[in-house]
């Protein structure tokens, strides 16, 4: 079995969240965060993604900040359309993000797609949220439980 993880956000920053686990066949993008705060940062959203996005398999977010999901709406226009791991509350919450951070960016960017926010309802919908404590399948052989921090 061949594992390696890749920093593919938040480094030399703290925001824009993403880290790529590669388990053999499996590539799995743990959280999609939008980078935010300076203008260097915030263009790093534009760029193209380092990895194809139709390349990844799953998509596990830790929790609904702008910086760990609100760039999924870009990653599925992109290309990615594998499921979403989530807790209940991240879908719920991260929904909102989501929404918000989408029409920021409309707002703030020529270049952004009319009525963007279709992909964003697209994904939630298909998001598999799972209880706190209860354990989800991320494949066969792997258990992901999800609990509370603190």
């Amino acid at each position: 079995m061949t594992t390696t993880l890749t920093f593919l956000g938040a480094a030399g920053t703290v925001t824009g969240s993403k880290y790529l686990l590669t388990v053999d066949e499996r590539r799995i993008l743990i959280d999609a965060g939008m980078f935010q705060g300076e203008k260097k940062w915030r263009l790093r959203n534009w760029e193209d993604f380092p990895v194809p996005p139709e390349t990844i398999t799953d998509v596990l977010l830790t929790h609904a900040h702008a910086d760990h999901c609100a760039y999924l709406p870009a990653l599925v226009k992109r290309g990615f359309s594998g499921p979403v791991w989530c807790t209940r509350g991240t879908r719920d919450l991260g929904e909102i993000v989501m929404r918000d951070a989408a029409f920021l960016a409309e707002r703030d960017a020529k270049e952004a797609a009319v009525g963007g926010w279709s992909s964003t309802s697209r994904r939630c919908r298909s998001t598999r949220p799972t209880m706190s404590k209860t354990p989800s399948p991320a494949d066969h052989r792997r258990v992901r439980r999800a609990t509370r921090p603190g």
